[in-house]
């Protein structure tokens, strides 16, 4: 399988990923929202939610072709901040929002592509953060 078919393939579950968690806050069913963004961060990425400094900063290190996985890392604790705070669990939900915020400023200032997705997650992020 090509580089190229295994990126489409990442991304459409990823697609599916995101729209179950849509589903899941549409039906005010936010703890299997949550359950479902940390089980693709741990699955997925490998990524150890109690302590996930070492993973992320590999990633941060050695990025990915264009960005595609950090990008990936960045929505779902995007996803994972706001959950939580729909969830009243609020200092957790900053914390996700800070590791979001890092990774996004990291992509922009990297990937030496301009984003406005990525510039509205910076902003809406750098919102969450300051109003701890």
């Amino acid at each position: 399988m090509s580089s190229e078919d295994y990126l489409i393939r990442q991304f459409r579950m990823l697609a599916t990923v995101l729209a179950r968690i849509m589903g899941f806050h549409e039906n005010k069913e936010h703890l299997k929202a949550l359950e479902l963004i940390e089980q693709t961060l741990v699955t997925w990425f490998g990524i150890d939610l109690d302590s996930p400094e070492e993973k992320l900063s590999a990633y941060v290190n050695h990025p990915s072709h264009n960005f595609e996985e950090e990008k990936a890392i960045a929505e779902l604790y995007y996803q994972r901040a706001k959950t939580l705070f729909l969830l009243n669990k609020n200092e957790p939900a900053v914390l996700s929002a800070h590791t979001a915020l890092g990774l996004f400023i990291t992509i922009d200032e990297q990937s030496g592509h301009f984003s406005i997705e990525i510039q509205q997650r910076i902003a809406d992020l750098k919102k969450i953060t300051s109003s701890e």
